[in-house]
C-alpha cells in the first residue's frame, strides 16, 4: 500500500512539476510574443520618422503639379480667347445659327467657314458649357452672339467663372 502511495505521490508530483514546466513555457511565450510585437511596432515607427519628410516632399510635388496642371488650363483658355475671339465674331457674323437650320455659311468663303468652324470646334471643346446642341452636320451651336462686343463680355464672364473655378480647385 506503501508502495501505491509513494507511486501516486510520485505520479503527483510529475504531474505538478510538468504543469509548472508548461505554465513557465507559455508564461516565456508570451513574454516573447510581446517583446517580438514591441520590437516590430518599434522598427515601423523609426521608418514612418525616417520616411516622413520624403512622404511630405513626394506630396508636395503631387499637389504642385494638380496646381499646374489646373493654371496650364486656365491659362491655354485664356490666350486661346485672347488670341481668337475677335476672329471668331468677325466669322460670326457670316455665319447663321439657328436650331432649326444649325450652323449655315450666309457670307463666308469655303476657307473662312471652314476656319469658323474648327474656331467653333476648340471654342466647344474648352467651353462645354457654351453649347446649346449640335446640327446635322455633328457642328455645336455656341451660345455666343455675333457681335464682339457681346461675345466678349460673355467669354470675360466665362473665364472669370474659370478662374473661379481654378482657385477653388487650388483650394481643395
Amino acid at each position: 500500500m506503501q508502495k501505491r502511495s509513494t507511486l501516486l505521490g510520485n505520479a503527483l508530483g510529475t504531474a505538478s512539476s510538468f504543469g509548472k514546466q508548461f505554465v513557465s513555457v507559455l508564461s516565456s511565450m508570451a513574454i516573447a510574443t510581446i517583446v517580438s510585437a514591441g520590437i516590430s511596432l518599434l522598427i515601423k515607427t523609426i521608418y514612418n520618422l525616417i520616411t516622413y519628410e520624403q512622404r511630405m516632399i513626394d506630396k508636395g510635388k503631387e499637389a504642385q503639379n494638380v496646381i499646374k496642371g489646373i493654371n496650364d488650363s486656365y491659362n491655354s483658355k485664356k490666350t486661346f480667347v485672347d488670341d481668337n475671339l475677335s476672329r471668331y465674331s468677325e466669322l460670326r457674323k457670316g455665319v447663321s445659327v439657328t436650331e432649326d437650320d444649325g450652323v449655315q455659311n450666309k457670307s463666308l468663303s469655303n476657307e473662312e467657314f471652314s476656319e469658323f468652324l474648327s474656331l467653333n470646334k476648340e471654342m466647344q471643346e474648352m467651353f462645354p458649357s457654351l453649347v446649346t446642341g449640335f446640327d446635322a452636320q455633328g457642328n455645336a451651336m455656341l451660345d455666343l452672339s455675333a457681335d464682339a462686343d457681346d461675345a466678349s463680355k460673355s467669354m470675360q464672364t466665362l473665364l472669370e467663372q474659370e478662374r473661379q473655378m481654378a482657385d477653388f480647385k487650388v483650394g481643395e
